[in-house]
């Protein structure tokens, strides 16, 4: 088995995304997009979760189990620079446009910030959903989505080989 990956692509000289990646989310499920927050927000953002979480290699990060910030980053959060990035216009905009709706219908259920450090012998993330977070029912059906998941990396995956994988929706007839 090969390993996949796609490259981010810039989103729009606007901060929109392009109709590509509004196609891409809507066929296959997902888009690995740049440019939809500041450089400035998240470098605020990555050196508040620096200063707070405990550095990769450590006892402490080797320690650390379980999901999310332990409420230091959850929106809203004492972190103006996470609300910043939470808030961020361009994000809501992009939101909007793959839900197909104003800006201002776009309601945010969920957003938290939790470090993610590679343990021997396996991850600490394990295969999972995020719908039911953000409903009581079933998913909406696949071209009506009601919600939209999103994972912002505050700095370069690249360096340590820790890219979020995905499972791309294989047309109409596929069955997941």
């Amino acid at each position: 088995m090969t390993d996949r990956y796609v490259d981010a692509e810039s989103s729009a000289s606007d901060g929109a995304l392009t109709p590509a990646q509004i196609e891409r989310w809507r066929e296959q499920g997902f888009a690995v997009v740049s440019g939809l927050a500041s450089a400035e927000v998240i470098a605020d953002v990555a050196a508040a979760a620096m200063a707070t979480f405990p550095q990769s290699g450590t006892d402490a990060a080797r320690d650390y189990v379980g999901f999310g910030s332990r409420a230091r980053f959850v929106f809203p959060a004492v972190h103006e620079g996470f609300n910043a990035l939470v808030l961020e216009p361009r994000i809501l905009a992009a939101v909007a446009a793959l839900l197909g709706v104003r800006i201002e219908d776009v309601r945010l259920t969920q957003a938290d910030l939790w470090p993610k450090y590679g343990h021997d012998g396996g991850l600490d993330q394990r295969i999972h959903v995020d719908y039911p977070n953000h409903t009581l029912t079933h998913p909406a059906p696949w071209h009506r989505p009601e919600a939209v998941e999103m994972i912002v990396y505050l700095g370069d995956w690249s360096d340590t080989g820790g890219a979020t994988a995905v499972v791309p929706r294989e047309g109409p007839s596929d069955p997941a």
